[in-house]
């Protein structure tokens, strides 16, 4: 009963939760599938406290969970992500800012490829953030429930929360594109 009570919309708060409840295995279906994500973008590494350097920030995390439903109102999965809690570290905004394209850019391409007879198509990139190398020094608690003793990450990629992480992302895909010979609309920037 305790379980139901901490839980929003059936979603456990954290880890521990996660495994006192009925779903319990598809919860650890779940992360084991976000895990293996960081593992296979290798987003971090395991350091002892010792190794962290004396006045090194170290952010806190959480495993965040969510059943997603889909367009019939049905459950269509479950949902782990590790997030990094990084609203505490004083970060200048300039180091974090992200453009997004202008909306009458968006109006442009979407009439030109009307005109043209182009066939637009959109995507979404798994665990997007991922991909994103971190080029500064974070360190970071495991989310709890999650951890090897008193062992840190050593964050090598970039993670949701992490306040740089949409910077990081947005240049990753512009280098990305900028190598098929693409340049970006200089009114978005």
């Amino acid at each position: 009963m305790l379980g139901a009570f901490l839980t929003v919309n059936g979603d456990p708060m954290d880890y521990p939760e996660s495994q006192t409840l009925p779903d319990k295995a598809k919860w650890q279906e779940a992360t084991n599938v976000e895990l293996k994500s960081c593992h296979d973008h290798e987003v971090w590494d395991w350091v002892d406290p010792e190794e962290v350097p004396e006045g090194a920030e170290i952010v806190s995390s959480r495993m965040v969970y969510t059943k997603k439903i889909n367009k019939d109102n049905a459950l269509n999965r479950y949902k782990a992500r590790i997030v990094a809690r990084d609203m505490f570290r004083e970060i200048n905004f300039n180091d974090t800012f992200s453009p997004t394209a202008h909306p009458v850019s968006v109006r442009a391409l979407v009439s030109l490829s009307m005109i043209k007879g182009w066939s637009l198509k959109t995507s979404d990139v798994k665990t997007a953030y991922l991909n994103a190398v971190l080029d500064n020094t974070v360190y970071m608690h495991p989310p709890k429930g999650l951890g090897r003793g008193k062992k840190l990450l050593h964050l090598k990629k970039c993670l949701y929360g992490l306040k740089i992480s949409a910077k990081r992302w947005h240049e990753t895909v512009v280098a990305n594109v900028k190598a098929f010979g693409m340049t970006a609309v200089t009114s978005d920037d």
